[in-house]
């Protein structure tokens, strides 16, 4: 049976998921900002879906080549019983 996760690696998890979603949301709010500052609706929010579209996808991609990459320092091998 699999053990629970340890709770420092909970915490780095649940820390990725706030940075995803913060990469996500971050542009889209500054793009609100800047609609309701310059009068430019619907522009700012447009232009910030889009890069928060283009730093979400390439921060998901990096963070699906580091869990599919092999360990860095891969585990001993067993030695004679």
């Amino acid at each position: 049976m699999a053990r629970p996760p340890h709770p420092a690696e909970q915490f780095r998890s649940l820390g990725r998921i706030y940075q995803l979603v913060g990469e996500f949301v971050a542009p889209i709010v500054v793009g609100l900002v800047v609609d309701l500052v310059a009068k430019t609706a619907p522009w700012g929010i447009v232009i910030g879906v889009l890069i928060g579209l283009l730093i979400g996808s390439i921060r998901i991609a990096q963070l699906a080549a580091q869990i599919g990459a092999p360990p860095k320092n891969p585990p001993d091998p067993p030695g004679p019983a």
